[in-house]
């Protein structure tokens, strides 16, 4: 990767030298024909060095208009969608290779009960179908979600159904039968092909009905993100003229696709609360407690905070999150907790992935009290922000219960 990363920047060094000399060369050669009294050369060298940033001050005045008129076409993509009554499918083909959590996540949620994905032997060219299907007991627990921004949200759905539904892979032989297909990136039928730069780079997602069922579209995404190109202009020749105006993974502008939350949006799952929860609660302390011995791994760290936001406390959960072992090994789970519910900028995402996580503000409180808060944890004061806290706990209204 890094070695790759290395040669598309020698590559955009090297192009743009040379573009760059040829520009001064051509310049140089105009001013020489004018001062000669040659103006029909000079004008044809001089426009020749001015004629790409022409170009590249068209595309950039064109990008500022790109976000209507690309809305509009978009709206205007004739489409036939998932009716959850009539035509809901429970197989899906994902029309790329890539290993993807999101894609076991689909299976894990029961949005689908299968993904498949069309594999061919290197070598041989043997068609073989690798298979997503959802298992479910303890061994799911340690189903991770890892994996960017979006990973957060999988696991708070997951919790719904305290981590006890994940998915399985399996590689058969054969040819793929879904009725309905994802395709992203360069795939993607209608993926944009403006002078705009889009944040995040050009990564479109499309769900649509296999050739079979009628191959209509179901449902697009890409950036919402219109930009210029970058400026001072940089030459990129590949894809687009112009190298993209460089933004960063944290600026609002910059957006990263959702694979998962796209085609459960398609599937009607808008929300966290759109998915199954568990029908049993009392399964939520044997869980808690069998994470316990996972503590010094991040994944059970977020498992625990995600499984108190999604279930309401019960004087079995307290039990378990006062146990020594649980205790010990809090540090990470109460500074988590201790941000989510004490800062104001945190607000929303607390109503929206974490609604019962004050149900537990007690518990919280105790547990900072018994341990011991390693410096790193500390740095904000989170026994006293908690204590404080929970003086006001009997004036404070839970109003997200659900």
């Amino acid at each position: 990767m890094g070695e790759a990363i290395l040669i598309f920047f020698l590559y955009i060094f090297s192009i743009n030298i040379i573009f760059y000399i040829v520009v001064i060369y051509f310049l140089f050669r105009g001013v020489i024909h004018l001062r000669r009294g040659r103006k029909k050369l000079a004008m044809v060298f001089l426009g020749l060095a001015i004629t790409p940033f022409i170009h590249y001050t068209y595309q950039t005045i064109q990008s500022n208009f790109e976000a209507d008129f690309r809305q509009t076409e978009l709206n205007n993509l004739s489409k036939r969608k998932i009716n959850p009554q009539k035509n809901q499918p429970r197989a899906m083909l994902a029309q790329f290779s890539a290993y993807d959590k999101e894609l076991q996540a689909l299976v894990a949620t029961g949005i689908l009960n299968e993904v498949q994905q069309q594999l061919t032997e290197r070598y041989t060219k043997k068609k073989r179908v690798r298979y997503y299907t959802p298992i479910e007991g303890d061994e799911c627990i340690d189903f991770k979600t890892l994996g960017g921004e979006h990973a957060e949200y999988r696991r708070v759905v997951l919790a719904r159904y305290a981590f006890q539904r994940c998915a399985k892979e399996e590689d058969r032989d054969g040819v793929v039968d879904a009725p309905i297909e994802l395709l992203k990136d360069e795939y993607a039928p209608n993926k944009y092909n403006g002078p705009a730069c889009l944040g995040g780079g050009n990564n479109p997602l499309e769900l649509r009905w296999t050739k079979e069922h009628g191959g209509e579209l179901i449902s697009f995404w890409e950036s919402p993100s219109y930009m210029t190109p970058l400026f001072p202009p940089v030459l990129l020749g590949y894809q687009r003229v112009w190298f993209c105006d460089r933004i960063q993974p944290w600026d609002e502008r910059y957006h990263r696709p959702d694979t998962f939350r796209f085609v459960a949006n398609a599937f009607g799952y808008n929300t966290v609360d759109d998915f199954p929860r568990h029908p049993d609660e009392t399964i939520v302390p044997s869980v808690l407690k069998k994470l316990i011995p996972k503590l010094k791994s991040a994944y059970a760290n977020n498992h625990v905070i995600a499984l108190l936001g999604q279930w309401p406390s019960t004087p079995e959960i307290d039990n378990i999150l006062n146990n020594p072992e649980m205790v010990k090994a809090s540090n990470a789970i109460i500074s988590k907790a201790t941000k989510l519910l004490t800062d104001e900028k945190e607000k929303n995402h607390l109503n929206n992935y974490y609604p019962y996580l004050l149900t537990h503000l007690k518990s919280f409180n105790k547990m900072c009290k018994q341990g011991i808060m390693r410096k790193k944890y500390n740095t904000g004061n989170h026994c006293d922000k908690l204590s404080h806290l929970l003086l006001n706990y009997d004036n404070v209204s839970i109003t997200n219960q659900r």
